[in-house]
């Protein structure tokens, strides 16, 4: 993904053709931090709600998405993946730090230390080891090229929590659940703007309702379910780190599937490969190409790669590069991958490719801007 694409978002502006105007555009102000990306604890983790009363805690994200057991197959399946490609230490902490760490949470599986012997192998979603890192509004994701919806996506972030007693978890796992949503995208917009002057209560009351409209919405006008997909990040240390993606099959079932934009690695260097961006140069410099399906690889190990690619210019493969879902998450990352730090919980948490007070222009920049066109478009315009 490009700059303008990248791993992760009542008082209604006149005129914007959204219910509940009453001010001028001009004199409308927006905050990121509640519209866009909402990482402060004080939302998430409010001290007047109880966890099973907040539609972003895991438990709850499990039991209207899927459930536990449906996740763990998910994260089997990544395992096995990982496994088969010659990752182990990621298999293997998957295998331990989150699948046999979640038997164990459960008395009544008797498992042993290894859980290579248990009596059930159950996954109560309220046992989960995960914790809510981020709500994400992403409705500039309808500009791309192989949008699934006009109104775009919304996010949930959750991250490996700490063993008890902890302080941080034992190492960096994040998955972040991304919805297609239904309805207009100008709607949504108006629904994510009005957090913005509330009160922190209020404000993470509000955002419990937006959460759980596109949580548990019914099947999307595609026929597909509304989560689009799963993507995943896993880092113990750069040797072991990856990216994977996982997408509901005909069965809703979570099954490893092709990175986007990111080609196999047997394709570095080929004439194949390079051919194909030749002929797609001017589509990789404004970020509308989309590498076909049977080149896609199903992981790829977090960090920048330059990939070769012969007769091809030099502007045309670093645009490429960062085009492929590591080259992407490589800018300005920080702690496994995505620009959301399982480690760190708030607005220390948030890497500086998203959000820089110091630079001219960063991420959060960037989406506040597509926010403000949604909410006051300018109607002097050219069609």
């Amino acid at each position: 993904m490009k700059a303008g694409q990248c791993l992760l978002l009542s008082v209604l502006c006149a005129g914007c053709g959204i219910q509940g105007i009453d001010r001028a555009c001009a004199a409308e102000t927006t905050d990121p931090f509640r519209e866009l990306l909402v990482v402060d604890p004080a939302l998430l983790a409010p001290s007047s709600a109880a966890p099973t009363e907040l539609p972003w805690a895991p438990a709850e994200m499990l039991r209207a998405t899927g459930s536990g057991r449906w996740l763990a197959r998910g994260l089997e399946r990544w395992r096995d993946a990982a496994r088969s490609e010659g990752n182990e230490a990621a298999a293997a902490a998957l295998d331990a730090g989150v699948l046999c760490r979640w038997l164990r949470a459960t008395p009544e599986n008797h498992c042993d230390e290894t859980c290579a012997q248990c009596d059930a192998r159950d996954y109560p979603e309220d046992r989960a080891p995960f914790r809510a890192l981020a709500v994400v509004n992403r409705g500039d994701l309808r500009l791309m090229p192989d949008a699934r919806s006009p109104a775009g996506e919304a996010r949930v972030v959750l991250g490996l929590a700490p063993e008890a007693g902890a302080a941080v978890p034992d190492f960096g796992l994040t998955l972040i659940f991304e919805y297609s949503l239904e309805g207009s995208v100008e709607s949504w917009a108006g629904r994510w703007h009005a957090l913005a002057p509330m009160s922190n209560a209020d404000a993470s009351r509000a955002l419990a309702a937006i959460v759980e409209s596109f949580v548990s919405a019914p099947a999307a006008a595609d026929g597909g379910p509304p989560l689009s997909q799963l993507r995943a990040s896993i880092e113990l240390d750069p040797g072991s780190s990856e990216l994977r993606q996982l997408v509901p099959d005909a069965d809703g079932e979570l099954a490893v599937r092709g990175l986007r934009n990111t080609p196999r690695a047997d394709l570095d260097g080929s004439q194949t490969l390079a051919a194909w961006v030749r002929d797609q140069a001017p589509r990789v410099l404004d970020g509308t190409e989309l590498v076909p399906a049977a080149m896609l690889a199903q992981g790829q190990a977090y960090g920048a790669h330059e990939w070769s690619l012969p007769g091809v210019d030099a502007n045309v493969r670093s645009e490429f590069d960062r085009g492929t879902c590591a080259g992407c998450h490589a800018r300005d990352g920080l702690d496994g991958g995505f620009h959301v730090s399982p480690f760190v919980l708030g607005r220390a948490g948030v890497s500086p490719f998203l959000f820089n007070p110091s630079a001219d222009d960063d991420e959060l920049r960037r989406r506040d801007r597509e926010q403000r066109a949604l909410l006051c478009p300018d109607t002097t315009a050219s069609p």
